[in-house]
């Protein structure tokens, strides 16, 4: 994969984050149908992000499965301190990192 200039990589996450007006994502639109590698640099990038957002709603899940169960058996809600916020911030970290491994080593071997 070529290297992407900074403005590029400017474009790449406004688009992802569908923060382009209309006429400049069409005209990026029409820059991924002509540049097969930047499409493909998009479509990783894509792929990361979704990666990231089910590990925080896996994440999200279990904390509130949690919540529900203390309730049920009448418990005190359970407030995360500030080494399990730490805790949960790495092992989002982690998850996201690992999920970019991933799917790199997905695009390197196929």
């Amino acid at each position: 994969m070529a290297h992407i200039d900074l403005h590029t990589e400017q474009w790449i996450d406004q688009y992802l984050r569908r923060e382009l007006t209309e006429e400049q994502a069409i005209a990026f639109e029409a820059r991924l149908r002509e540049d097969p590698e930047l499409l493909e640099e998009v479509m990783l990038r894509k792929d990361i992000v979704v990666g990231i957002r089910v590990a925080e709603h896996r994440l999200m899940r279990a904390r509130l499965e949690q919540i529900r169960r203390s309730v049920e058996k009448g418990q005190n809600i359970p407030t995360p301190t500030a080494s399990r916020q730490k805790h949960l911030l790495y092992l989002t970290a982690a998850v996201a990192g690992l999920s970019v491994l991933g799917l790199l080593l997905y695009y390197l071997l196929f």
